[in-house]
């Protein structure tokens, strides 16, 4: 609208111009026959005259009355076109001014879209996460439910039963135990695994939000056997470093055994349980 406004006003000023130069044109046609015709009626009523002298008069007459008035009107028409210049340098100012102004606005609406495509597309990045990992621990609980020891086909207590195989028959020996036992349960930490590293591989905030819940799908026995799992060959390449980021045994339950093999993780693997890290600073400071 302001835009529109000024082109109004300099139309009225362009408009306006012409006419006063046409009015001092006009002023000159009437002016120049009325002079020389002051000066036929005055001095020459008799006719024209064959006298140089006579001539030499008439030019003084002529350029002494007209020449100044020449010059007025030239001086008249000068400062229209000064003044026109300037109010047309004004009006280049405003109408600069006013493209700023837009290219500003436009600045501005740009980014403002640019950030909600951002928004979105991180809403829609968070949404194809979460998809992601909630079908991921389905499976993997799932799959927790085929895992079996002798008869028993409930994976906790298969799970359990696997634990007391360990600590008894192999006496604790978990390179020994996992290479007998592997076709029972290594699919099961390999699914703990790729949950874990999808998690940490993904762009997405707080990444400990999300393992804290994978976190709550496992039972006491499983966070022991996981204990042991990351201290063993294959655990220790990868999963034992994904472990203690993520503080995946903050919830452990410390025994013995559990203690013998504390200062082998990071503390920071037991988050922020006190009660576990008091122990293992005193294991420490020894």
């Amino acid at each position: 609208m302001f835009h529109n406004q000024i082109f109004s006003k300099n139309k009225k000023k362009e408009q306006s111009y012409p006419e006063k130069i046409k009015f001092l044109s006009y002023c000159v046609v009437i002016i120049v026959p009325s002079v020389v015709s002051v000066y036929i009626f005055k001095f020459a009523h008799l006719g024209l005259s064959n006298e140089q002298e006579v001539w030499g008069q008439f030019g003084d007459y002529i350029g002494g009355v007209l020449n100044p008035i020449f010059a007025f009107f030239a001086f008249i028409a000068l400062m229209i076109t000064i003044k026109l210049q300037n109010e047309a340098l004004i009006t280049s100012k405003e109408e600069l001014k006013l493209s700023r102004e837009e290219l500003e606005k436009s600045r501005i609406a740009q980014e403002a879209q640019s950030e909600s495509l951002k928004l979105q597309n991180q809403a829609t990045k968070l949404q194809i996460f979460e998809n992601t990992f909630f079908q991921l621990i389905n499976l993997f609980i799932e799959n927790k439910k085929e895992i079996v020891y002798g008869t028993d086909a409930y994976s906790n207590k298969a799970i359990k039963k696997y634990m007391n195989s360990f600590k008894s028959t192999y006496e604790f020996n978990y390179e020994n135990f996992y290479t007998t036992n592997e076709s029972f349960f290594g699919t099961y930490f390999g699914q703990i695994y790729q949950v874990l590293n999808f998690i940490n591989t993904s762009d997405i905030k707080d990444k400990q939000r999300y393992v804290n819940i994978f976190r709550a799908q496992f039972t006491k026995d499983e966070l022991e056997f996981l204990f042991y799992h990351c201290l063993g060959t294959i655990g220790k390449r990868k999963f034992k470093k994904l472990v203690e980021d993520y503080e995946l045994f903050e919830h452990i339950i410390l025994n013995e055994n559990i203690q013998k093999q504390l200062l082998e993780y990071d503390k920071n693997a037991f988050g922020k349980n006190e009660k576990i890290l008091d122990v293992y600073n005193k294991k420490g400071a020894l």
